[in-house]
């Protein structure tokens, strides 16, 4: 965990707790898209929690580009006996079968790694030969193909500057199930996203997250 920087389950804590709080009040089955899950660290908490209050009915779906990270989540799931977590080893795109290479982070002035942070970009744009490449798909691929087969309730996004892309990639999944939206905006401009979110309110602020509702639902 020490060279995967934030590698803390109370890190962005006000954003896990609202998600927490939202999912409990989802009806039976649903589903949760974390998407950018790194290595668990909002994934695990938030799935361990439903379990504590007897809701292990919401699954949630650890989406990652990054195989190391999905093997890490996989393995912590297993040593807590976490079961309602799908790990879905893909990064999201506004297109299917987009092949994307990541850039590797430097390590940070303590020494630690925030590899949270890790950017991928297009292969066509950028090739590193000892980097990983990866297809990313559409999440209305993955509901379609049911890799995700749960009604979707909430959205977290977290994926370095590709959220924009993720809703272009998943507008009919929106559009059917309206699911309450939390996703990373560094630069603050709610209206970069309600021009994409047909029919949603910007509900407000928690640390970087913009957060977004569906109106009249």
């Amino acid at each position: 965990m020490k060279d995967n920087c934030p590698n803390t389950f109370d890190y962005d804590y006000e954003i896990k707790k609202d998600l927490l709080e939202k999912a409990l009040k989802l009806p039976p089955n649903y589903g949760i898209i974390d998407s950018g899950a790194h290595i668990g660290d909002g994934s695990i908490p938030i799935a361990h929690a439903l379990k504590y209050y007897n809701r292990e009915d919401i699954v949630v779906y650890a989406i990652d580009p990054s195989k190391y990270k999905c093997d890490y989540i996989k393995e912590i799931t297993e040593i807590n006996n976490i079961k309602n977590i799908k790990i879905i080893h893909s990064g999201l795109s506004e297109e299917d079968n987009i092949n994307y290479s990541y850039i590797p982070v430097k390590p940070m002035d303590n020494g630690e790694t925030n590899s949270g942070g890790t950017k991928w970009k297009k292969k066509e744009e950028f090739e590193n030969k000892n980097s990983e490449t990866i297809n990313f798909i559409k999440l209305d691929t993955l509901v379609q193909n049911k890799t995700i087969n749960h009604p979707i309730g909430i959205i977290h996004l977290d994926v370095e500057g590709m959220e924009e892309n993720a809703i272009k990639g998943g507008k009919e999944t929106i559009n059917k199930y309206k699911p309450y939206i939390s996703l990373e905006c560094h630069e603050n401009n709610p209206s970069k996203f309600t021009k994409l979110l047909q029919n949603y309110e910007f509900n407000g602020r928690i640390n970087s997250n913009n957060t977004f509702s569906p109106i009249n639902h």
